[in-house]
């Protein structure tokens, strides 16, 4: 059998072991005889009511299938599938155990894995988008979130450092954004939102709009300061958006928005801009989106076959027009 195997007699002691057992623990069976099985489970990581429940199936002769840390020989601790089962060997009178377990660090580590990413952004290690969202979301229903700041944080000029410099080094400015970023707030409030863009939760308790004015000024100010690419010094800029609450939104996503719409306008007024969200400024950005789309919406008349001609000259296709 490829999984470990061990046969213990009705009190436990261990009697037999397979060679896949020493391969997976490292101990043999002149190391464990007479012990017990129970000197190989790990009881700092099992919870006794599962412990328990083991005990209850080997008296009671039943099957039992679960989960349990076990030990190898140098101490070190793992986790395995284990089923018990009994066996009634009919030259015997009393009954003997057999155990079998798989050791599952590997599924364990890549379960961790998944659940690391599914809430944590895989290059900078911080928080993604739907976890910030959870977070911001679990803050605003319990306690009195009277004073919430939401910063959203875009990086002047990022894709142009992109295309120029390569994919390599802006995940390296990446990576330095959250770490400048980290050293200003706790983990648990800060996320990056995707592409350049990270967002910032505090809680300003006294001069409220001045704190969060002077704080977003810190963003800037650690992000201005000059990141090293191979060796050789690069200076960014950023835009911040500011939303509070309640004033900007009473949910997370409302919140998560006005600060974004924020962003876009700080980083639209040039570079190391900041923007408060207000009632105006999103009335503002929707005539630029209205204008912009109507703007595309007339050259596409314009372009299209069936648009009408209303008689104006026209110029040969290898002509020149002279002024």
């Amino acid at each position: 059998m490829q999984e470990a195997v061990l046969v213990t007699d009705g009190n436990g002691t261990i009697l037999r072991v397979n060679p896949a057992f020493s391969r997976t623990t490292g101990f043999g069976l002149d190391e464990l005889s007479p012990k017990s099985w129970r000197h190989l489970l790990d009881t700092t990581y099992t919870d006794r009511e599962t412990l328990r429940e083991v005990l209850r199936a080997r008296k009671g002769n039943q099957y039992w299938r679960g989960e349990l840390w076990c030990r190898r020989k140098d101490q070190a601790s793992f986790p395995a599938l284990v089923s018990l089962s009994t066996y009634h060997d009919p030259l015997i009178s009393e009954a003997r155990y057999i155990i079998v377990f798989s050791d599952i660090s590997h599924y364990k580590q890549a379960q961790a894995k998944l659940a690391f990413l599914s809430k944590h952004d895989p290059l900078t290690g911080l928080s993604n988008r739907d976890q910030f969202r959870f977070v911001l979301s679990h803050r605003l229903d319990t306690g009195n979130p009277s004073n919430l700041w939401i910063y959203c944080i875009g990086l002047d000029r990022f894709k142009s450092i992109n295309s120029s410099l390569g994919d390599d080094a802006g995940d390296q400015i990446l990576q330095q954004v959250g770490k400048r970023l980290l050293t200003l707030v706790g983990v648990e409030h800060l996320a990056r939102l995707g592409n350049d863009e990270f967002a910032v939760l505090t809680e300003a308790l006294e001069d409220a709009e001045e704190q969060a004015s002077h704080f977003a000024m810190q963003l800037q100010s650690i992000l201005a300061e000059p990141y090293e690419i191979d060796g050789r010094p690069l200076f960014l800029t950023a835009g911040v958006g500011v939303a509070h609450y309640p004033d900007d939104g009473a949910q997370a996503d409302d919140l998560l928005q006005a600060a974004q719409a924020a962003m876009a306008q700080a980083k639209q007024s040039g570079r190391q801009g900041l923007k408060f969200f207000s009632a105006e400024l999103t009335q503002e950005a929707r005539s630029h989106i209205d204008m912009i789309g109507h703007l595309r919406g007339a050259a596409n008349v314009a372009n299209s076959p069936s648009s009408i001609n209303l008689g104006l000259p026209t110029a040969p296709t290898n002509s020149r027009l002279r002024l």
